[in-house]
């Protein structure tokens, strides 16, 4: 599995792909909105996970990414905020 996670670093503004693996901490409970610990420039942090691709070759395909690139989702942390949060308030 693929995720793309929005790092919480300040001044970081891109999101990027990380892979999901069996090595990866609490792997099985990572959906959309979940907070997942990544490396980033040599830093352990926190990130949010903003979408997933099952396959490599969606990435590929895309021309968005090489496999070879793709670091790996360090632990899952813990769920996101709830669904109303991410609703927009009128």
């Amino acid at each position: 599995m693929f995720v793309r996670i929005t790092p919480d670093v300040l001044k970081i503004e891109n999101t990027y792909w990380y892979k999901v693996s069996a090595s990866t901490k609490n792997s099985e409970k990572i959906v959309v909105g979940s907070i997942v610990r990544v490396n980033i420039n040599g830093r352990n942090t926190k990130g949010w996970v903003c979408e997933i691709s099952r396959s490599i070759d969606e990435l590929i395909g895309a021309g968005t990414i090489t496999e070879s690139k793709i670091k790996e989702v360090i632990e899952y942390v813990s769920d996101g905020p709830p669904g109303q949060v991410h609703q927009k308030q009128l």
